[in-house]
């Protein structure tokens, strides 16, 4: 949905037979112009990639063994890339919930979507660092650590609540 004031993007992540989850992104826009999101390929893959990052919150509901993104394409190298970082940021919550994984079976991950669509734009160089915040201990460290350098920092919360709130607060 594309206002005035804000790009709204809405994903939708469904473990059939259990339950559907549609989490909104909201971008606050510059100018009232519209987002030609359709046309633009870079925004779309980076637009992708948040779903991405979304999915790991949902897929820890049931621990699907088979997991099909139909939103975007991804190739071996990027079903491969994926699969790292979901199972290297789940190592608490497989400890945790005492499940036994290994990084190559805890999920097949596949897409059958076709090639986004629209024209690719090359992205800028900004200088920065952009701090995703979960609110442990990572997001602190993270955050103390990169204090140190030059770099001017931005730090992006998916689900605000008390703990992401206060760790920004507190940075």
């Amino acid at each position: 949905l594309d206002t005035e004031t804000e790009l709204q993007i809405t994903y939708h992540f469904e473990i059939p037979g259990l339950s559907a989850f549609q989490p909104v992104w909201r971008f606050p826009k510059k100018t009232s112009e519209p987002v030609p999101v359709a046309d633009n390929r870079t925004l779309q893959a980076m637009l992708f990639g948040l779903g991405m990052v979304e999915l790991v919150s949902y897929w820890k509901i049931a621990c699907p063994p088979k997991v099909i993104v139909t939103a975007g394409p991804l190739n071996e190298s990027q079903i491969r890339w994926w699969k790292d970082l979901y199972y290297l940021g789940l190592g608490e919550f497989f400890y945790t919930n005492q499940i036994q994984a290994h990084p190559e079976d805890f999920m097949d991950l596949s897409s059958n979507a076709a090639e986004l669509p629209g024209k690719a734009y090359p992205l800028t160089a900004k200088s920065g660092c952009l701090i995703p915040i979960g609110g442990g201990k990572d997001s602190a460290c993270t955050v103390e650590l990169l204090k140190k350098s030059t770099h001017p920092l931005k730090t992006c919360i998916i689900n605000p609540r008390g703990a992401t709130l206060k760790t920004v607060e507190v940075a």
